[in-house]
């Protein structure tokens, strides 16, 4: 038979202890038979609550006895559903149109590559395909494993036994993880057919403006070492001189305030546009997918020199601020988790990286920009750790070339100083991975929403980008009616 390669799948449900319980499903979402979903979807469950049992402690033998028979049944259950319906889903396969057939394992779509995150965090792919085809069966599976994965987090935790916690979690991720895997690949044929990828128009990415291009490197180093210095210089005047230590978030705010009024004498100069300094919209998936990239980059890096230098971890300044006042903490939380990100981003990659990059290639204006973003954090945290801020200067300046505008390294930037704040007063950082988690579920499915179905059209910022560029030509009146003779 032509197609025989393909109907090997269902030797995958011969896996043991209902690790191939979901092979129906995919044979379901393949064709279009939400029956083969349903059923492929129920030995899944049965697994999962299989596992799950069998993972608390301290185990029973009634618990045991319940985790093998559930097992037993999704097994049993996967396997003769696999082969039940193998002949019909040949014929089915064999059917369709020779004009989407593909390779066996090629999917042009990048948004499944997203469900790769470890930890059920790309589990939430498959609603993005659903909402996007208007196919209920793809987005049910999508919130099942977004439930499976949220529930791991949840009962990490409020368990009150770590070991419990440990158990749940590593069995409630890997079954999240796996099932957003196999889902998001196994729909990603059918979900190429009916988007129509080929005739779909692509929105291209943002580019600097004219006026950005015309900034000289001479310009962005003084502002940084008239900052520089003058931060410094307040500071300990305010420390020998009064008395007056800053705590983190009032020093914070100050040091971002400095930053932007060293943008005021560009602005009278040659006039200053938000597009100017890289807040420019980017297409959303895109844009999260390059910035997931950076952020597994970035944690390499930070992991690989913390295990070199400081094996027993690095002291942090955010370490006392949940012993601070009421006052002091909300600020430290709205300057790191806001204001640091947004400032920061348009200082050293808005304006020090574009005037380097003006002149030199992306490499070298990347490690200067992200050598001196490094710097600048020399008073405020130990010497062993500015390498670090050095690497996530260079990751910024590389995500901003890429992409071409600063909202996604402001999310980036975003996420990693909120986490460690959120780490110094509680211990971890699930609150700020649940929320961001949240913001990125709400982007990508409103990308999908209104992707296809509406006009591509310019942005207020890309507007105003025109405006600001383009020479200013004056309208000419209508000419008026000649008389009739």
């Amino acid at each position: 038979m032509a197609r025989s390669r393909r109907s090997r799948w269902p030797w995958l449900s011969l896996l043991p202890f209902g690790l191939g319980s979901w092979a129906p499903m995919f044979a379901g979402v393949r064709c279009g038979v939400q029956r083969w979903t349903a059923f492929g979807v129920l030995w899944s469950i049965l697994a999962v609550a299989g596992w799950v049992i069998a993972s608390v402690e301290p185990s029973t033998s009634t618990q045991e006895t319940v985790a093998v028979l559930l097992l037993s049944v999704a097994w049993i259950g996967g396997v003769v559903t696999s082969f039940a319906i193998r002949a019909e889903y040949e014929r089915r396969a064999a059917e369709r149109p020779a004009a989407v057939a593909r390779p066996a394992g090629l999917c042009r779509s990048r948004w499944p590559w997203l469900s790769l995150l470890p930890l059920g965090l790309g589990s939430w792919t498959p609603i993005l395909a659903g909402v996007r085809c208007g196919v209920r069966s793809w987005t049910a599976l999508g919130v099942l494993w977004s439930a499976l994965a949220l529930a791991g987090w949840a009962i990490a935790v409020v368990s009150p036994s770590a070991s419990i916690g440990a158990s749940l979690v590593s069995g409630l991720m890997v079954v999240a993880w796996i099932g957003g895997m196999i889902t998001s690949f196994a729909i990603c044929p059918e979900y190429e057919r009916r988007v129509g990828t080929q005739s779909r128009e692509r929105a291209s990415w943002p580019t600097p403006t004219l006026r950005s291009r015309r900034w000289s490197i001479r310009y962005a180093l003084t502002a940084y070492a008239i900052t520089f210095v003058g931060v410094n210089a307040v500071a300990a005047a305010l420390y020998f001189g009064l008395g007056i230590h800053l705590r983190v978030g009032a020093g914070v705010l100050f040091v971002d305030a400095s930053l932007l009024v060293s943008l005021m004498p560009l602005k009278r100069q040659l006039g200053l546009a938000p597009q100017d300094l890289g807040l420019r919209t980017v297409p959303a998936t895109r844009s999260i997918g390059f910035v997931s990239i950076a952020l597994v980059a970035y944690i390499l890096i930070a992991w690989l020199w913390i295990a070199a230098v400081h094996p027993h971890g690095a002291a942090s300044t955010l370490a006392d601020v949940k012993h601070q006042s009421t006052v002091n903490l909300v600020l430290a939380i709205i300057a790191v988790a806001a204001s640091a990100p947004i400032v920061e981003e348009i200082f050293f990659r808005g304006l020090l990286y574009r005037s380097l990059r003006n002149r030199f290639a992306v490499l070298p204006a990347a490690i200067i920009a992200g050598g001196l973003f490094g710097l600048v954090h020399i008073t405020s945290y130990p010497l062993g750790t500015l390498p670090i801020k050095a690497a996530f200067g260079i990751i910024a300046c590389i995500l901003y070339e890429r992409t071409g505008s600063l909202l996604p390294g402001i999310g980036l930037h975003s996420f990693v100083d909120a986490s460690s704040i959120d780490f110094s007063l509680t211990g971890n950082d699930l609150i700020v991975l649940a929320s961001f988690s949240a913001i990125v579920l709400v982007l990508l499915i409103h990308a999908a929403a209104v992707e296809g179905t509406t006009k591509a059209r310019p942005s207020r910022l890309a507007v105003l980008g025109d405006q600001h560029d383009a020479p200013t030509i004056k309208a000419r009146p209508p000419a008026k009616p000649s008389k009739a003779p």
